[in-house]
This record gives C-alpha cells, structure tokens and sequence, in this order.
C-alpha cells in the first residue's frame, strides 16, 4: 500500500544520507535515485524534490558543479510549484554553495543574499537555510572583519535550531555543525596576529562559549535530569553560551 511504500523510500533516502556523511557517494546517490523514483511513482513531489536536492549536494561534493547546479534548480522549481517557499529557499542556498565553490562570488552571493531576505509566511520554516546562507556569505568575506558578524549569526541560529530537534541523531548533527563554525571562528580570529589586541579577546570568548555550549550539550544528550537539577551548574553555563 501506499504507506508501506512511504516508509521504505523513507528508509531508502535515510541510508543514502548515512552514506552521504561517510562520503560514500555512489552509494549514496544510487539510495536518492531509488528513493526518488519511489516518491514519483506515489506522487510525493516533494519528497521527490528533496530526493533530487540531496543529489545535487553529492554532484557539489564530487566537484561535479554543471550537475549539482542542474539539481537544486529542478528541486527549486517542484518547490515553487508547490507554494513551499522555505524548501525553495533552501534550494537557493544550495545553488550559492555551487556557485562559491566554482569561484562566481557575484553569483553565490545573489543567492544567498535572496534566500536570507526571505521572510517566513508560516510555522514551518527552515532556519537550517537561514544559517547556512550566512555560513556561505561569511566565506565570501574571509578577508573583511564582517566575517565575525556572520560567524556570530550562525552561531545564534543554530542554537536556536538544536533546541527544536526531537532525536539525538539531530542535535548531534547541529551539535557538529556548530563546532565546525566555533573552530573556524577561533582560527579567523587567532591568524590575525597583526590585530591580536583587537581579536584574541573575541577568540577567547569564543572559546569559553565553545566549552560552555558543548557540555550543557552533553547534559541535554546524557542527563536531562542532572541538567534540571544542578543549578549551580546550569545557571553559570547558560550565561555564557
């Protein structure tokens, strides 16, 4: 039936996003395209189109960038189809990460800039978009001190976002995300050594922000419990975070 069917392209696209974070990409891409003829086959179109929005991030990883473009142009287009303008967007971001990879700043920025001036227009919203259009911006101005601000507004975003997963699969994976962005924020700030009056406070910040957040992280994961309990704990990390 038709909900037999649902769960296995489910599982399907899942083992292919299992693959996708090992970077075992011909696995991967064979679970999306499997997946993705499933939903088609149902008439799930946005399923679908997600299926075709993760293919499009393989291609990106391979380098394969003529491709990758030529997916999330076809998933943004189902998307708006669809009236679903927050998945679009998401699409968008993808093409900006294609284009900044290719060396087409005016491009990647376009996009960016597009999909982070979108506003909601419902609940249902993917701040997942709206941290990753400021992620790929901030790459675009490495070389400026605005690179801060945006490595600031990620960060922001994403604790925000892990406090609304429900699984442990997913706050750990914006638990990754957001270490990857502080270890980037720290090392922008410590290859400054010309300005270190000015960047090693904010690169010691970052870093006592970094270990506050990853063990009220720990405790959220671990001992929910414990983290309720212990105020004298909480309260201090809390603030620093």
């Amino acid at each position: 039936g038709l909900g037999i069917k649902d769960r296995a392209a489910d599982c399907v696209k899942n083992q292919g996003l299992v693959h996708s974070s090992r970077e075992e990409y011909d696995a991967a891409m064979v679970c999306y395209q499997q997946a993705q003829a499933i939903y088609e086959e149902l008439g799930i179109k946005s399923r679908a189109a997600n299926c075709v929005q993760n293919r499009g991030l393989v291609h990106s990883s391979r380098g394969e960038y003529d491709a990758a473009l030529a997916c999330y142009e076809q998933a943004q287009r189902v998307y708006e189809e669809l009236g679903m303008r927050d998945k679009e967007m998401a699409s968008l971001w993808g093409k900006g990460d294609v284009y900044r990879l290719r060396g087409e700043g005016d491009a990647a920025l376009q996009c960016y800039t597009q999909a982070k001036e979108e506003r909601p227009i419902s609940e249902v919203w993917y701040p997942e978009t709206q941290w990753g259009v400021r992620y790929g911006i901030d790459k675009l101005y490495q070389s400026t001190p605005q690179a801060l601000d945006y490595y600031d507004e990620c960060l922001a975003i994403i604790d925000a976002l892990r406090s609304r997963q429900q699984t442990d699969w997913t706050k750990m994976d914006i638990l990754h995300n957001k270490e990857a962005v502080y270890a980037e924020a720290i090392r922008w700030c410590l290859d400054r050594q010309s300005q270190a009056i000015t960047y090693l406070p904010k690169a010691f910040s970052y870093t006592e922000r970094a270990k506050a957040r990853a063990l009220l992280d720990l405790m959220d994961l671990t001992q929910p419990a414990l983290k309720s309990r212990d105020a004298t704990v909480q309260t201090p990390l809390i603030w620093l975070k």
